[in-house]
């Protein structure tokens, strides 16, 4: 920045000087114009960048390979995908994969007892939430269970 000083004069209408007024002006030199526009244009590819990593939707897949009942392990991973879910919306997408004895988590109507997990409500919701549910057509092969009617929204 440089300062510069203006002078006016202030006449009346007989064009008479009457006064003076100085004031200082800071004006910007060449260089000082060229470093502030490559600030400025750092700082706006910076915003994109930070924008574009926001935009970006981080893919989660999650694979279960445990029967849904005996272990806690199916449950957890449950878990775990509507907790990512609730807490990050749109910026995640979250794909669960069902194999070996995990493709009967994928069977709809499971009985628990009272206060006890259930498995198929825990997928329908991941389902609801946006979530992608695969099952492994193999394994519910060889398990007598791919004629069988899945709940909605599990793909054989």
């Amino acid at each position: 920045m440089r300062e510069k000083v203006i002078k006016l004069k202030i006449m009346n209408k007989n064009k008479r000087h009457i006064g003076l007024i100085m004031s200082s002006v800071k004006t910007r030199t060449a260089h000082s114009r060229d470093r502030y526009q490559q600030l400025k244009t750092k700082r706006n590819e910076t915003e994109l960048l930070t924008k574009q990593k926001e935009n970006k939707m981080q893919k989660i897949l999650i694979i279960i390979n445990d029967a849904p009942y005996g272990t806690e392990k199916a449950y957890n991973a449950l878990r775990l995908a509507m907790t990512l879910q609730k807490e990050h919306k749109d910026a995640i997408e979250i794909k669960i994969f069902l194999l070996a004895d995990a493709v009967t988590c994928g069977l709809p109507n499971q009985k628990t007892p009272n206060g006890y997990y259930n498995i198929e409500r825990m997928l329908k919701l991941v389902i609801r939430n946006g979530g992608e549910v695969k099952s492994c057509g193999g394994c519910s092969e060889a398990r007598g269970i791919d004629q069988l009617e899945f709940i909605k929204g599990v793909q054989l």
